[in-house]
């Protein structure tokens, strides 16, 4: 028996949700503001890789205050799929807010994927005022790595990005979804796209 098909998801015929949709879905109702690519360090082995999208509601789509942070980081296994929830989990409670100022709550870091190539993790955090870029320089991206313990190895903000030359057509496909994704984001800024 097949289970009834979700609205909000995006399906095959076999019920399957499509999460590279999901996250085109779902950055179409958002304007992304800059992504940052980190590592996170695991003693003895090599450190694990990843990205953390940051985005705000695009005007008059909403009347909260909010960034909308996704991150992605390729997993190899159940064992580093935990290091990462570990970490991103310090940033839950009150550790970002108090971290923070202006940040006047934090919706809970959610899973949006379940399979062990990658972990992709939602968190929201309300603002009391508008967002820009010192804020996001000099205290949101700070504080999420020093409490998260993640080390930056770039930032891309969207004005700089509109200039980037998109890849060509017939570069050889991502291995991974982290990839995937970092190339997508970069392809969208250089078209103007989301």
């Amino acid at each position: 028996m097949k289970k009834p098909k979700d609205a909000g998801n995006r399906q095959g015929s076999e019920g399957i949700i499509d999460l590279r949709q999901e996250l085109i879905d779902l950055y179409a109702g958002e304007q992304m503001l800059a992504f940052f690519e980190f590592t996170l360090e695991r003693p003895g082995n090599e450190a694990l890789s990843g990205l953390c999208r940051i985005a705000q509601p695009k005007p008059h789509r909403s009347t909260l205050r909010y960034l909308s942070l996704i991150f992605l980081v390729d997993t190899h296994d159940s064992a580093t799929r935990l290091i990462v929830q570990k970490a991103l989990a310090r940033l839950e409670g009150s550790a970002l807010k108090t971290a923070v100022s202006g940040m006047t709550d934090g919706a809970i870091i959610s899973s949006l994927d379940s399979s062990t190539e990658s972990y992709i993790a939602q968190t929201d955090l309300l603002l009391g005022s508008e967002v820009n870029k010192a804020f996001i320089t000099t205290q949101l991206i700070p504080a999420l790595a020093r409490i998260a313990q993640l080390h930056l190895t770039h930032v891309e903000w969207w004005e700089e990005s509109r200039s980037l030359a998109a890849p060509p057509a017939d570069a050889p496909s991502p291995p991974s979804l982290l990839a995937t994704v970092r190339d997508w984001l970069r392809r969208s800024l250089s078209s103007g796209g989301p």
